[in-house]
């Protein structure tokens, strides 16, 4: 029969091996997560569309954003979401926009997934009037040959000044 001390200390050896085997969180995931989410978020902003694909899977399982025809996938998903991203900014004379991303609100990871749920900002000029868009923007990516991808993107707005 098992002391109490022993037990206390086969406790703690379970947790700490549980603890050891658990996928990461924020404070402890992989930094070149945020890296690749970062850098998706800059070629955005700046229109280049070789620079989104290369944070990207070959074929991502799917984009979703808040313009038709509002989910891209597959080999041309990125190049076609760039497309129809710079069409709805020309169609809506929308000026000086950027994405900008906040600290997560959710990351978790394990050695080739991860997912992480990031409070966002579009603020636009529209009409010579300041606007914003508020979103969570969730992100799934796959770790490839060491290196993190992009496999789902989705902005789902939470505030938005500019409505059809």
């Amino acid at each position: 029969m098992m002391t109490t001390p022993n037990r206390g200390l086969a406790a703690m050896a379970a947790a700490i091996a549980i603890a050891a085997a658990a996928p990461a969180r924020a404070a402890d995931a992989d930094p070149a997560i945020l890296s690749t989410i970062d850098a998706a978020i800059g070629a955005i902003n700046s229109g280049s569309v070789a620079d989104l694909q290369a944070v990207f899977t070959e074929a991502p399982s799917a984009i979703v954003d808040d313009f038709a025809p509002f989910a891209w996938s597959g080999k041309s998903a990125v190049a076609a979401y760039a497309h129809d991203l710079q069409a709805v900014l020309t169609q809506y004379k929308i000026t000086d926009w950027r994405f900008q991303r906040q600290t997560p609100r959710y990351l978790f990871a394990t050695d080739t997934r991860a997912e992480a749920i990031i409070p966002a900002s579009f603020p636009f000029v529209l009409g010579g009037k300041p606007q914003s868009v508020a979103a969570d923007w969730v992100f799934v990516l796959d770790k490839q040959d060491g290196k993190w991808k992009i496999d789902v993107m989705s902005f789902g707005d939470t505030h938005h000044t500019l409505l059809p």
